[in-house]
This record gives structure tokens, C-alpha cells and sequence, in this order.
């Protein structure tokens, strides 16, 4: 029996694949933080990003999502340190989840990342709003972005002239909304 509080799971079919969909409501309220930083070793891959940077863009997107009354859980890497992650959801007052992407994704609204990760692979296959932090300055393939940008949405972070990441005030907001009108875009496929 499928209630209102319970996602409805049901399969549609595309002749190339088939896509996991969800019920889901225009107004999210529950969004799924996911992120591959702060692992055991201290380093995810400093070349690209450094985890400084990306906890500095984590705050102040959760902070931001928190005044705009959303409702944050934060899915840390397995492994994430865990002293680290105590403090940084302490801090936040975020709750976290520890069990597997696979078994939880579909109770959210609304799914970020903050980097490229096997969840991913998971999240496209489905309809739910996907939002990817891009802390890469197009450093990502142009066209492999582009037919990316049809599934889910971007925020673009840029850094000032002592390294310091920011973003525009408005771009959540928008990515939030533009994330839900390109959820049931297939044609990314194409990749995988």
C-alpha cells in the first residue's frame, strides 16, 4: 500500500533503458547532500579541488538551503573521517546518513553532489532533481557537460583573486528549480 508519505516507485520504459521514477513534490523539502570529501586520508584529489574549498562551498550551500527551509541530511563518503564529520554536522545541525546511496536516494527531493561519484551513475537513472556542484572551472569536457546540463543542473563556483571560492546568491535558488524541469531528460545515456 503506497501512502502519501512513501515514494511510488514505478518503472518507464524508453527503448533504450529504463528509467527509476519517483513521486516527488514541486515543493522539495528534503534535499540529499552527498559528498566524496574529508576521506580517511585527509586528501580527495588536491589537484582539482582541495577539501578546504569544497567544506568552505558545503557550508554555504547547506546554510543557504537551511534559510530557504529546506530540510538537509548529509550522505558522507564511507569513508569519510569521522571525528571530521561529528564536528562539521554538529556544526551545521544537519542529520547524516550512513547507509548505502542505493537504499536511501529515493526519500529525498532533490540530490547534490559535490563531486563526481559512482552515486551519480545511480541518481541519472532516475527522476529525481539532480544539482552538481562544478568547483572545476571547465576543466569538465565541454560536450560531455553539455548533454550533462540536459539531466541536471550546475552551480558553477568561481574564486576570487586570493583563491577564495564563491558563488552568486541567486544560483541555488534557480539550480533547485531548474533541476525539476530536467529530471526525465534520457539523453545522456548515450554515455554509459
Amino acid at each position: 500500500r503506497v501512502t502519501k508519505n512513501m515514494p511510488k516507485i514505478f518503472a518507464v520504459q524508453n527503448k533504450e533503458t529504463t528509467i527509476k521514477s519517483f513521486q516527488i513534490s514541486q515543493k522539495s523539502k528534503n534535499f540529499l547532500f552527498v559528498s566524496t570529501h574529508l576521506k580517511k586520508e585527509l586528501i580527495t584529489s588536491p589537484i582539482i579541488v582541495n577539501d578546504q574549498i569544497s567544506i568552505d562551498i558545503q557550508i554555504r550551500i547547506i546554510n543557504k538551503l537551511k534559510k530557504l527551509k529546506k530540510n538537509v541530511t548529509y550522505k558522507p563518503h564511507p569513508n569519510f573521517d569521522r571525528v571530521i564529520l561529528e564536528r562539521f554536522t554538529n556544526f551545521l545541525n544537519v542529520n547524516v546518513e550512513l547507509r548505502l546511496f542505493e537504499l536511501i536516494y529515493s526519500r529525498f527531493d532533490v540530490l547534490i553532489f559535490d563531486s563526481s561519484t559512482s552515486c551519480i551513475n545511480v541518481a541519472l537513472e532516475s527522476n529525481i532533481p539532480i544539482i552538481f556542484i562544478d568547483y572545476y572551472q571547465g576543466r569538465i569536457n565541454r560536450r560531455f557537460k553539455e548533454k550533462m546540463e540536459k539531466r541536471m543542473s550546475f552551480i558553477n563556483i568561481n574564486y576570487n583573486k586570493k583563491n577564495k571560492p564563491f558563488f552568486k546568491s541567486d544560483v541555488l535558488s534557480k539550480a533547485i528549480d531548474d533541476s525539476f524541469k530536467k529530471r526525465n531528460n534520457t539523453e545522456f545515456f548515450k554515455f554509459f
